[in-house]
């Protein structure tokens, strides 16, 4: 057994205990000057698949520093996250500032949809009551004695507001720690497999930048239940044909780009080196050249550590799902609910004998207190929340519709459904998207200006 280093990583090549089996397919992997992998032999079970039946190729033509940081796809992806955010951001605010947020009117920041039908029942109830009490001497009760009765429930009230509000809180924190661990994850996957494997196999280190920025994508658009991902995010990270790829083949996308991840990972740390020395006619040493790989103990340390990250970003996405699918009891809403709606309902014919007119702005401020708390938790419980308004299909029959997107003051067209912008307190996933891509095209970056110093210098440039 010989060991040979190259580059800093350390190469088993192995003479004894050779698989005689491996000499009938043999296969070898090459590195085009551009930094391209390219498969020197088939196996003849692969060739003899049928082409729709092969897995796809994930070699593109050039490099992802050539193709990311291109100024038009820079451009493309800039421009999709600026229109982007404008809707699916939650508002920025300044929260040092009680004049920004004490006073306050917009209806989006206050989420006044989420309870202005039960609002103005409960304004719609006490007006005509007081208009009824003023007016019909048979109405004039007095029911002065149950305010007592009142301030208790009102205490009861408050506390089951308080425990909703705080667990819709705790369910929105939750998804921006999972958000904020994926944009981690995907830094540390690309630095290490950049600072590990860049100058033996740089087209798999590639394929495992650009899957993890599709992944956050399609991610994002996964919770939103978008059935389309808009071409350009991902402008200059994957092709048409690979998104085509993505919605035709999967229906989960996240994991889709996940597989092709861990794909990426498989081959960079089990394919032969390509920098071994060429091997001569002889089958066995044609072998042991197929074998030379990364030394098994770095290779084993690297897959798995590789591995592990990309599970986590898989358990960030499931976690998202499971709180998107997930709410609270059924009994806990239905009873928080119908005690305050009564509450608020009757507090007119006890008040309005006391305060005439004036029961009308009292229970209307009351009211808006306490149900726009139970809005906030409404809002917060659920932060990829989106109303679907169902679209025809196209002509050609298809369920997902090609029409370009769209943006109207209310609502963006996403593929087959008009995605309500309403929301002003939507978890900002627009904003992390853009950070994984800004992140990458740094690394990227940096990578290119490395390999030119590198030329420079006297050395390969890889």
């Amino acid at each position: 057994m010989s060991r040979a280093t190259t580059t800093g990583v350390v190469l088993d090549v192995r003479g004894d205990d050779v698989d005689a089996r491996r000499e009938s397919s043999p296969r070898a992997t090459s590195y085009a000057p551009d930094g391209s992998a390219t498969r020197e032999d088939a196996s003849s079970a692969e060739l003899s698949r049928p082409r729709s039946n092969r897995a796809p190729s994930t070699t593109r033509a050039g490099r992802l520093w050539d193709t990311m940081l291109d100024p038009d796809a820079t451009r493309r992806r800039d421009a999709h996250f600026a229109r982007a955010n404008e809707v699916g951001h939650h508002r920025a605010y300044d929260y040092s500032s009680w004049t920004d947020t004490t006073f306050a009117v917009g209806l989006r920041a206050r989420a006044v949809n989420n309870f202005r039908w039960p609002w103005a029942l409960v304004n719609g109830v006490t007006i005509v009551w007081c208009a009824l009490a003023r007016n019909v001497d048979a109405l004039d009760w007095d029911l002065t004695a149950f305010e007592r009765g009142y301030a208790l429930i009102f205490s009861l009230l408050a506390f089951l507001l308080v425990f909703r509000v705080n667990r819709a809180a705790v369910r929105w924190w939750d998804c921006r720690t999972a958000w904020g661990a994926i944009v981690l994850g995907g830094r540390l996957l690309a630095d290490d497999a950049i600072a590990s494997v860049r100058d033996v196999y740089p087209a798999h280190v590639d394929d495992l930048a650009r899957w993890f920025v599709a992944f956050a994508v399609a991610t994002k658009c996964h919770l939103r239940r978008e059935t389309r991902i808009d071409p350009a995010s991902l402008a200059g990270v994957v092709d048409d044909g690979e998104l085509d790829a993505m919605r035709t083949r999967a229906t989960h996308a996240p994991l889709y780009c996940a597989s092709r991840m861990r794909e990426a990972v498989t081959r960079m740390t089990r394919e032969p080196d390509p920098n071994a020395p060429r091997p001569s006619e002889e089958w066995r040493d044609r072998v042991r050249w197929e074998r030379a790989r990364m030394h098994w103990s770095l290779a084993a340390a690297l897959n798995a550590r590789m591995t592990s990250r990309i599970d986590a970003l898989v358990g960030h996405c499931g976690a998202q799902e499971r709180i998107r699918a997930t709410r609270l009891p059924i009994v806990y809403v239905t009873h928080l609910r119908t005690f305050l709606m009564g509450y608020l309902l009757s507090l007119p014919f006890v008040f309005v004998r006391d305060w005439g007119w004036g029961t009308v702005p009292a229970v209307a401020c009351v009211s808006f207190a306490l149900l726009g708390v139970e809005g906030a938790a409404h809002e917060c419980e659920n932060p990829f929340r989106c109303v679907l308004h169902p679209r025809p299909p196209s002509p050609s029959g298809s369920t997902f519709d090609r029409v370009p997107f769209q943006l109207t003051d209310d609502h963006i067209l996403y593929g087959t459904a008009l995605v309500s912008a309403n929301h002003a307190n939507h978890l900002g996933m627009d904003v992390y998207c853009e950070t994984v891509n800004k992140e990458m095209c740094e690394y990227l970056r940096l990578w290119r200006e490395e390999k030119l110093d590198s030329k420079e210098g006297g050395g390969d440039g890889r």
